[in-house]
């Protein structure tokens, strides 16, 4: 008994420690990707998810995902401007550590971490439209 309440705690603190941002019960008990579940899936639950929440397209967030990324959420592109990196669009939805990193922040979120990437990018759709993804509309337009 002792030994099984021990391996559940070591669980837990665990699964904290895999995302440190924005933590809720909700997280540990309900998160849309599980052990062994495709990266494919749970992309699509994530997308899913938030689209939901904001009212906006799944089909046109993943069309999106699917251009800007690749579906990778650990993608990178760097912006270069006179010869230097002057910003990165990071993960799933592309959110540049410029102009949407600290909008992100001041929602409790993180363009780094893979599930807040993609809320952040159904909020900002809700908010802005497709305006931030323009430069890949030849892309994704055509999916949608």
């Amino acid at each position: 008994m002792k030994t099984t309440i021990i391996l559940l705690i070591l669980v837990i603190l665990f699964a904290i420690s895999l995302k440190p941002t924005k933590l809720i019960a909700e997280d540990v008990v309900a998160s849309p990707c599980y052990f062994n579940q495709s990266n494919m899936d749970c992309i699509k639950n994530l997308v899913n998810r938030y689209a939901k929440k904001y009212q906006v397209s799944s089909k046109k967030m993943l069309a999106i995902i699917s251009c800007e990324s690749q579906n990778d959420p650990n993608s990178v592109n760097e912006n270069i401007r006179k010869g230097k990196v002057w910003s990165r669009d990071r993960g799933l939805m592309q959110l540049n550590d410029f102009f949407q990193k600290d909008e992100a922040e001041k929602m409790g979120l993180s363009i780094y971490n893979m599930e807040d990437n993609v809320e952040f990018g159904a909020y900002l759709m809700s908010k802005q439209g497709t305006i931030p993804w323009s430069a890949s509309r030849k892309c994704w337009s055509r999916a949608v």
